[in-house]
């Protein structure tokens, strides 16, 4: 009997040789270890990388204590100043809510700490102190995406309007 005949008259069921199975269990076992070193070192440090948010939600506290301050040494402009000051708290409430919202928090946690106002003495110091916010809210825009980009660029325009209307 030929080999042909012996392999074309093979009725049972087709095996195929133990070290094949092995083989291909092996590349197996090997593709979805490389798979799971890959997952495992990826750059998604969404969970240990800092939230651009928690400055920018600092830096508004800090512009809202610094014009509060300034309501003393500038009654004339105290209407102006006090509504920055709600405006800019509105602003670190906004960024807290979100960044407890990203974190996974349930209910928005308290992070508004009380802060000490900038010793800035004339209202162009303000009106500096609120450009840079407002640079600084714009660039952290352009790397974000979808809610929080447009929460963002609202508080940088936000801050522009009150250099602009409130600070002239």
């Amino acid at each position: 009997m030929s080999i042909v005949q012996s392999l074309s008259s093979h009725t049972g069921p087709a095996t195929m040789p133990r070290r094949s199975v092995l083989r291909i269990a092996g590349a197996g076992l090997g593709l979805g270890l490389a798979g799971l070193t890959v997952a495992a070192c990826s750059s998604d440090d969404s969970g240990q990388s800092v939230d651009p948010l928690i400055a920018l939600s600092r830096s508004a506290r800090q512009d809202a204590a610094t014009a509060a301050a300034m309501v003393a040494k500038f009654p004339d402009r105290a209407t102006a100043l006090t509504q920055i000051g709600t405006e800019r708290t509105a602003h670190a409430d906004a960024f807290d809510t979100e960044i407890a919202r990203a974190a996974g928090a349930t209910t928005a946690s308290a992070t508004a700490t009380a802060v000490a106002p900038e010793p800035t003495t004339t209202l162009d110091q303000l009106r500096s102190t609120l450009r840079q916010s407002q640079r600084e809210a714009a660039g952290v825009a352009r790397t974000l995406s979808g809610y929080r980009a447009g929460l963002t660029g609202s508080v940088g325009a936000a801050c522009a309007a009150e250099v602009a209307v409130l600070l002239p």
